[in-house]
């Protein structure tokens, strides 16, 4: 008899546990779609509200290692004009200027160029410039431009150079038999390497690497900040040429490589005779500019807008590309002043929309859906569960 009821109980939380998966396998999520949204765009499309141009650079798909689940995501982006911007010098900084400075009554050029794949001559040496391969470079090599072929005829056992799959190879003999070296490892030329912001001596000028493109390299004079910290409301600053004195040095061989104080004079020892500084190195340039001039700096046209006796604040109008992301269903406020709902159908559109009423019922119908799966698997579990825990107890040894 105990059997029995066990039997029937046991059928009874059966069908609830196959009534409930059923239900699981055959029901549909409610997918979401909007209707007519504001704007629908792919990867690179553009379009325009409130008088500006946005343009989709991104739309990317992500799969959750767990569960499996996308997640999309992208980005716009949008220039904004005339911008005021603005930088701040301390007193002691150095800085590169652009252009050409008014120095002592006399107009100077402070900026040059040089090309990839240009020779230059730095220190006495030709140097070829080598820009870094990068679609957005920060730095480039300078390497010797040596007389290979007056270096192949001082070695005995090198004969010719020849090229094979584009690769240069320098033919080499010893002990009668022939071997192809490659040509960098034969050569073996010096290099030295500058990103942008470092300085380096050229042309008799310590000058700032500024800006680094595929094509070019631009070179702009040192200066060091100097302000009148003894001034109570200072209106103008100094700029002062920056002088590398241990370049110097190591370029004389006449000189020690370091000063020395002599009778409390810095000095430099050259040929056995002590030279003040003052007259080793040559006055450095100097430039001055006042509240309300301008110059170029950094490829703008900047104007010097407040000097304190601490630092100098420079300021400029320029355009600056703005960027910002896109999430599933998060909010952007785009330049008419209204927001709008992001929602991406696929991997390669997304949506724009100011009706959020539709947007948010479907996510809520979404929600139900899984909490009503939630429920019937949690049934499914208890059933089981009790359909065990039934048979379990029908097979204890009775008292009776």
């Amino acid at each position: 008899m105990q059997r029995r009821a066990v039997a029937v109980s046991v059928a009874f939380f059966v069908l609830i546990a196959a009534a409930s998966y059923t239900l699981i396998a055959t029901a549909e999520e409610p997918t979401i779609t909007l209707e007519d949204p504001d704007y629908e765009l792919s990867e690179g499309e553009s379009f325009t509200v409130g008088g500006e141009a946005y343009t989709v650079t991104g739309i990317e798909e992500t799969e959750d290692e767990d569960d499996g689940t996308m997640t999309f995501a992208g980005s716009i982006e949008w220039v904004e004009e005339d911008v005021e911007t603005s930088e701040m010098w301390e007193d002691g900084d150095t800085v590169a200027i652009g252009g050409t400075v008014s120095s002592m009554g006399e107009e100077i050029e402070v900026t040059e160029a040089w090309a990839d794949g240009e020779i230059v001559e730095v220190d006495g040496t030709d140097w070829e410039v080598q820009i870094d391969d990068d679609d957005e470079p920060t730095s480039f090599t300078l390497v010797e431009v040596l007389d290979r072929q007056a270096i192949i005829d001082a070695d005995p056992n090198a004969t010719e150079i020849v090229e094979e799959d584009g690769e240069e190879f320098v033919v080499v003999e010893e002990d009668g038999e022939e071997e192809q070296v490659e040509a960098d490892e034969y050569f073996d030329p010096e290099t030295q390497s500058y990103s942008e912001g470092d300085l380096l001596r050229y042309n008799d000028q310590t000058v700032m690497v500024t800006d680094v493109t595929a094509d070019d390299v631009t070179l702009s004079w040192a200066w060091e900040v100097q302000l009148d910290d003894e001034a109570e409301e200072p209106t103008s600053f100094t700029l002062v040429e920056v002088i590398d004195r241990q370049a110097i040095l190591d370029d004389d061989p006449d000189a020690q490589n370091e000063t020395v104080e002599v009778d409390g004079v810095e000095s430099v020892i050259v040929n056995n005779e002590t030279v003040p500084v003052d007259e080793y190195f040559d006055e450095p340039l100097t430039v001055n500019y006042s509240e309300g001039d301008s110059f170029s700096y950094n490829n703008q046209d900047v104007t010097v807008s407040e000097v304190t006796p601490n630092d100098v604040t420079l300021t400029w109008i320029q355009d600056e590309t703005r960027t910002e992301d896109l999430q599933q269903g998060g909010m952007i406020e785009l330049a008419d002043g209204n927001e709008y709902l992001t929602f991406f159908p696929g991997s390669n559109t997304v949506m724009l929309t100011m009706d959020t009423t539709s947007y948010d019922q479907q996510v809520e119908a979404q929600q139900q859906f899984g909490d009503r799966v939630t429920g019937l698997t949690y049934t499914i579990v208890t059933s089981l569960i009790f359909v065990f825990s039934l048979i379990a107890f029908a097979f204890l040894p009775s008292r009776y």
